[in-house]
């Protein structure tokens, strides 16, 4: 099944509030929505890292949420001053990261090497493998985001990486970050014809 037909919008509201969480199918006429309240989540603490997973994930295992269709990961990850992801590598897959506070010190395979801030979002497609590593920039602060990760369409391609800021609102709040189509930036309703 094709990746529009699945999570293409992230409702940036409900980013900075957390819950209730809502899962949108593309058609918006045919809108499936599912609520996860945070604390019934998975949840881990692993002291330098503190996360929620709304599908399986790691060793969090619901067999009621083991992702929607394509979508297979979406969590919140809180990371303390210094501490981060050592490099690790992804095939197949589309990684989408939202910064909601602190900053993500982001390095990979390709060359990049990158600060994402508040209120930018990071697009890896990882295709025939990417390895890369995630870290608080800071000495000071938490940093605060959400990963989300779809199974892509298409398998092989080569690795992409794609980083910007989100400027405004779509309409009802929701602007397109992930399009097959390619109509990222617009409103919900553009990116889903």
């Amino acid at each position: 099944m094709k990746r529009r037909d699945f999570i293409r919008s992230i409702s940036l509201s409900a980013l900075g509030a957390f819950l209730p969480w809502k899962v949108f199918a593309a058609d918006s006429s045919k809108a499936r929505v599912t609520l996860r309240r945070s604390d019934e989540r998975g949840f881990a603490d692993h002291g330098w890292l503190k996360t929620k997973h709304s599908f399986s994930f790691a060793n969090y295992r619901d067999p009621k949420h083991m992702g929607f269709k394509n979508l297979r990961v979406i969590n919140q990850d809180i990371v303390v001053p210094l501490e981060g992801f050592p490099t690790h590598p992804h095939t197949d897959m589309e990684i989408v990261t939202y910064v909601l506070s602190g900053e993500v010190k982001h390095k990979d395979t390709l060359g990049n090497s990158t600060i994402i801030k508040r209120g930018e979002i990071q697009k890896m497609t990882a295709g025939t493998g990417i390895q890369h590593s995630e870290y608080n920039s800071s000495s000071l602060q938490d940093v605060h985001f959400m990963q989300i990760w779809i199974e892509p369409s298409l398998e092989g391609i080569q690795p992409i990486y794609e980083q910007e800021a989100i400027d405004g609102f779509g309409k009802e709040g929701l602007i397109c970050v992930a399009s097959e189509a390619g109509r990222k930036g617009r409103a919900l309703s553009e990116c889903q014809s």
